[in-house]
């Protein structure tokens, strides 16, 4: 059960971090018109990684057992919905950017869990 709330508490985390970052992110973007198109892919893999290490972060303080184990399934989950929305809503295939962006979440997932274990005090939620 306790693990069953841990992925909750992340997939919950990582949900709500990246839609504020995004949301942050796309208001920048629309009020400075010098920005360039590249820059997206940047900000947007930024904005994933942060939401991922903070989602693996949490949900690994409250659990605090197999942290790499947790965070790299964190980062999993949210490579596999942002692949599957990019799949089916805008009918992208997987590319090598697509790779490399998925592996920046996955690194940034297991550095949370490893990150949240062996935090010397236990968040209780």
């Amino acid at each position: 059960m306790k693990k069953i709330k841990a992925a909750i508490l992340s997939a919950g985390l990582m949900l709500f971090i990246s839609v504020l970052l995004l949301a942050i992110l796309s208001f920048i973007f629309a009020k400075t018109s010098s920005l360039p198109k590249a820059s997206l892919t940047v900000l947007t893999t930024v904005a994933a990684s942060i939401a991922v290490f903070l989602g693996s972060l949490f949900s690994t303080l409250y659990l605090r057992e197999k942290g790499i184990l947790f965070g790299i399934l964190s980062g999993l989950l949210f490579a596999l919905c942002a692949g599957l929305v990019s799949f089916l809503v805008f009918q992208n295939d997987f590319t090598a950017a697509g790779a490399g962006k998925a592996a920046a979440v996955l690194i940034s997932g297991a550095l949370g869990g490893v990150l949240g274990v062996n935090r010397k005090s236990k968040v209780k939620f």
